[in-house]
């Protein structure tokens, strides 16, 4: 393959080679996967990041040193590439002026910057998390920070709108107000998506096929699931696999409702029990349902935010009257970890509470003096628009929204409503003092903390998913109070699907492994380790990136898939196997002509020298 000019050149390239490519000629260190490490000078690196070095010595894992006057690494064995400190990343001559201009990398300062606060060198980190990689983080509040007794959350929410459809809409009682059996919760399940037309609750896998299905409550088999819907798929959840936020607004949100935190999950419920209702005063499945309208309206009555200061409803003066009821405190270790983080970065809180709210719970969870924990902090955000449109900035009198607010008056320690993330980024980048500061945001909506942030603003993410205590983890004895409610048996696990052949994620596994670095049940496993501790993450391949450990699901479906895998290698190697050899011939073939061209250059250097 020839190139017309070094832009067409290293078009291919990925962003961590192209800072490689960069390097070039500089000594540096490359930390292996098996403990092993490589100090040289970096001679070529190709558009798969492998690296040819020269003049380097080899350690291994016993601590034994070797010198080579060349060394391959592959890709693939590559823990960390150490990037020289700034001093040395000079870029002094017009063709390396014009490599950093074209690949947008910041060309404003007279060296190039690296953006690690406690290391002289930045790491391009090929498997590791570690919290102080990033300047900036930032924090949800419910369920994240703030995490509530979901059993008794889902029982108040269900009776909030139940009783509000039979009070307001005139819904029969006899259905909707039923006590809450074991089957009932056990039907209940965070990540379902509801049909609103035909009277459906499903569950997809990570490709969009329609694994599960309910009719009212009552469950489909996959015969019936396939002549509702061809090929086991619906244009809604197909939408919605694509760009998670296709079906938010406009009219597929009129088509369909992904159930994604525990302030929603009881809907299911109420929904399967309408259809129910419905299907049994007509002596069967109707046409076409038009009750969804009827249970927004109960959801938006209940979530209302000028009810809780009028103490207005049944939602929030339950939870003024009882919050030890409905909340639990964060540990003492938790608070003391917020505080040390702000130590070493800037902290910022983005929640969709009212800041009255806001304030009642996080008081509760995390003391009088919260708002100390963060150097800024936005209430009524209005996720997943907060990071995807340019809202206002209102500034707070007296726990109220007051006037708008210019993004450049906003204080450090201040407290906030609406907004939108790129000014935010701009007032945090000015109080950071860095150009171009790293951003982590850590939330449990994997729709508008996880996918939004990370697929549409860049910024890295640590997704908090409850499930993962309470389904168990592998040599782990931690339990979680509400596992009842959290756990399925009609459902099955929230992570993966056990009778898929092709792709063992459920959707949601799926979203949690490509778009979060980390996946953890609660803060509080972090706040017991010291800030500086690096964790595995996510890749494409493995699920190292749950901590403190996988969850048992994914374990027993991955010795599952492992078996069905060794049984197709028997007999045929796999497309990823030919191109590792191929990656492998590619390195070896750039070895032999670094070599060749090395000994070319001694034989004039020799003859200059004879002449």
């Amino acid at each position: 393959m020839t190139f017309d000019s070094k832009e067409e050149r290293y078009f291919y390239y990925n962003s961590l080679a192209i800072l490689l490519k960069a390097v070039e000629n500089e000594r540096t260190t490359i930390d292996l996967r098996n403990e092993a490490s490589v100090y040289g000078t970096i001679e070529h690196a190709d558009a798969y990041m492998n690296i040819v070095m020269r003049d380097c010595v080899f350690t291994d894992p016993r601590g034994h040193s070797y010198s080579y006057t060349m060394f391959f690494v592959q890709a693939r064995n590559i823990r960390f590439v150490h990037i020289p400190p700034k001093s040395i990343l000079r870029y002094n001559t017009s063709d390396k002026l014009k490599f950093f201009t074209h690949f947008r990398i910041p060309t404003n300062l007279k060296y190039f910057n690296t953006t690690a606060s406690i290391t002289p060198s930045t790491q391009v980190n090929m498997s590791v998390f570690k919290f102080l990689d990033y300047d900036c983080i930032g924090f949800d509040l419910d369920n994240t920070l703030l995490h509530y007794n979901v059993t008794n959350m889902v029982h108040l929410i269900y009776e909030t709108v139940a009783n509000y459809l039979v009070t307001e809409r005139g819904y029969d009682s006899k259905y909707l107000l039923k006590p809450l059996e074991d089957k009932d919760i056990d039907f209940i399940q965070k990540g379902l998506f509801l049909d609103f037309e035909r009277g459906n609750i499903l569950k997809i896998n990570a490709n969009g096929i329609i694994q599960r299905a309910c009719h009212g409550t009552n469950l489909l088999s996959i015969e019936k699931i396939k002549e509702i819907y061809p090929e086991q798929r619906w244009e809604a959840t197909d939408a919605f696999c694509n760009d998670m936020l296709s079906t938010w607004n406009g009219p597929l949100s009129m088509k369909m409702r992904s159930l994604l935190d525990y302030f929603d999950i009881s809907s299911s419920l109420i929904f399967a029990r309408l259809i129910d209702a419905f299907d049994k005063e007509q002596g069967g499945p109707l046409d076409e349902y038009n009750i969804w309208p009827d249970m927004l309206d109960g959801l938006i009555e209940m979530f209302n935010r000028d009810h809780f200061k009028i103490d207005k409803g049944h939602f929030f003066p339950s939870l003024r009257e009882n919050p030890d009821k409905y909340m639990y405190k964060c540990s003492a270790r938790t608070i003391t970890w917020l505080q040390e983080l702000k130590k070493h970065c800037i902290t910022f809180l983005i929640t969709g509470s009212n800041v009255d709210f806001a304030d009642f719970t996080a008081t509760y969870a995390l003391g009088e003096d919260w708002k100390s924990l963060f150097d800024i902090i936005i209430c009524y955000a209005k996720k997943p628009a907060f990071f995807t449109e340019k809202r206002p900035f209102f500034n707070i009198v007296n726990k109220e929204e007051g006037n708008i607010i210019e993004s450049k008056d906003l204080k450090r320690g201040g407290i906030y409503s609406q907004g939108n993330w790129k000014e935010l980024t701009e007032f945090l980048e000015n109080i950071s003092g860095r150009q171009n500061p790293r951003y982590l945001y850590v939330g449990d909506n994997l729709l508008q903390d996880i996918y939004v942030p990370n697929s549409y603003v860049q910024c890295d993410t640590v997704a908090i998913i409850e499930e993962q205590m309470s389904e168990g983890m592998v040599h782990q004895k931690l339990s979680h109070p509400d596992e009842k409610v959290l756990n399925s048996t009609l459902w099955g696990s929230y992570f993966c699907l056990k009778d898929s052949k092709v792709n063992m994620n459920s959707l949601w596994g799926h979203v949690i492994k490509k778009y979060s670095k980390l996946c953890i049940p609660e803060i509080d496993l972090i706040a017991q380790q010291p800030l500086e501790k690096s964790y595995l993450c996510f890749n494409e391949e493995k699920y190292n990136g749950y901590y403190p450990a996988v969850p048992l699901t994914i374990k027993e479906q991955l010795q599952r898939l492992v078996g069905h895998k060794r049984d197709l290698t028997r007999t045929k190697r796999t497309f990823k196997t030919k191109r590792a050899e191929q990656k492998q011939q590619e390195g070896l073939a750039a070895v032999e002509k670094i070599l060749e061209n090395r000994k070319k250059r001694d034989q004039r250097l020799n003859e200059n020298k004879t002449d």
